[in-house]
């Protein structure tokens, strides 16, 4: 099982570097709030699983990548929401 996990992993990370060289050519945008979320949630899955001594390669390879790219959409990404709609106090213009 554990040469299962690691080439999960290793097929994630590669296909995450893919992605990861189109940000960098600028033929993608990702967004910001999109995967700060998803940067956050792997942290908090990667502390919960290390807890408990159950740590694997996709995880592991899927929380370092999206934090790459969580770090990378701050440079080449869109906005995707504004800090009065994470407080939830944006009132829509019609």
């Amino acid at each position: 099982m554990q040469a299962l996990s690691l080439l999960s992993g290793a097929i994630l990370l590669g296909a995450n570097l893919i992605y990861i060289v189109s940000i960098v050519r600028g033929k993608t945008q990702p967004t910001r709030g999109s995967w700060i979320t998803w940067a956050s949630l792997d942290i908090a899955l990667i502390a919960g699983m290390w807890s408990k001594h159950s740590l694997n390669g996709q995880v592991i390879a899927g929380a370092v990548t999206s934090c790459i790219i969580a770090v990378m959409s701050l440079h080449w990404g869109k906005p995707g929401w504004s800090i009065l709609r994470i407080c939830g106090k944006e009132i829509p213009i019609e």
